[in-house]
């Protein structure tokens, strides 16, 4: 594209075709000028995609508490407008996120590790509270849980299957072996259970809490449990892994991070740092008042906390190594 002074010299230089010429520069100037204000007309609307794999409900149920939500954060973080949407399936999330792109998140574990490179995520908060995962059998299956090799397993979590694999169940023999059916609906699904539809079920603790209370486990055994982790992670997306989320060495590289192809990070069009500390306090803030509180409660969270660097970087480390590991079987 010319420059503006090559533009001028083309508007003033023949004054016979000063007219046509001076408005061949105002249109280049105007060209100028929205390019140079593209991301602030793209930052007019910042989103907020809540993507937690499993969780039951639909995305119209919660686009009232999600609406509440962005009407509260928004001033509080300092952003113009803010959208909220939620997704519990993750072929859902990752076309809406295709077409309509998110400035913030709040995802699941399993989708952070699985997607961040994709989408330059990086992980500012961890969500309370934090639990395991559960692997129950109802009355009358015989076996420990190497007897589901080949077996029939529903569960919510299942829809991170790569995260169960490599991370949360990696300790248990034949887990990759499991015949996986992902679900949003928890206690259909334990009916389909005792009907013999699937011989085991994976809950998280907090499922497993409220389905104990109601009677609903009575009998069931538990073949094996994970360690604990976030209910989910506030990320930024596409964002610098600048200071402003902790980091000190930043990696950038498809050498460095094992991205290949279109798992690169997109590059400088993250959110601000200082767009990120605010939205990143807003956040933590929400604790402090009654409305905040019961928002996060409906969202099933009871606050955040800062990260603990070390064990997410060991989880990223393990991850893709695993990943790496069955690349090349």
């Amino acid at each position: 594209m010319p420059s503006r002074r090559f533009a001028a010299h083309l508007a003033w230089s023949s004054p016979e075709r000063g007219f046509v010429s001076r408005r061949a520069l105002a249109l280049l100037l105007v060209s100028f000028a929205l390019a140079a204000g593209s991301r602030s007309i793209a930052r007019a609307e910042d989103r907020l995609a809540v993507i937690q794999p499993g969780f039951p409900g639909s995305t119209e149920d919660a686009a009232p508490i999600l609406s509440r939500l962005a009407s509260v954060l928004a001033p509080r973080a300092g952003v113009k407008a803010l959208q909220a949407v939620y997704h519990n399936v993750p072929e859902e999330a990752l076309a809406d996120l295709r077409a309509k792109g998110a400035t913030f998140g709040i995802v699941s574990v399993g989708f952070y590790l699985e997607h961040r490179k994709r989408f330059g995520l990086v992980p500012l908060l961890e969500l309370l509270p934090a639990g395991g995962y559960r692997v129950l059998v109802p009355p009358g299956v015989q076996g420990g849980v190497e007897s589901l090799r080949d077996a029939p397993v529903v569960g919510g979590v299942l829809y991170d299957l790569e995260f169960v694999r490599r991370i949360a169940f990696a300790h248990v023999a034949g887990v990759a072996e499991w015949k996986t059916t992902p679900t949003v609906q928890v206690t259909r699904a334990l009916r389909h259970l005792e009907r013999g539809r699937y011989r085991a079920i994976v809950v998280h603790d907090r499922e497993y809490t409220t389905l104990a209370e109601l009677g609903r486990l009575e009998k069931y055994r538990e073949l094996a449990r994970s360690e604990e982790y976030p209910v989910g992670v506030l990320v930024a997306f596409g964002a610098p892994r600048g200071e402003a989320h902790g980091e000190t060495e930043a990696k950038t590289s498809a050498e460095e991070t094992g991205a290949s192809g279109d798992e690169k990070a997109p590059s400088g069009e993250g959110p601000s740092d200082e767009t990120v500390h605010g939205f990143t306090r807003a956040f933590l803030g929400l604790t402090e008042d009654e409305e905040g509180r019961k928002i996060l409660e409906t969202l099933g969270c009871d606050g955040a906390r800062r990260l603990d660097r070390d064990r997410w970087k060991e989880l990223e480390r393990k991850y893709d190594a695993e990943k790496r590991t069955e690349e090349k079987k």
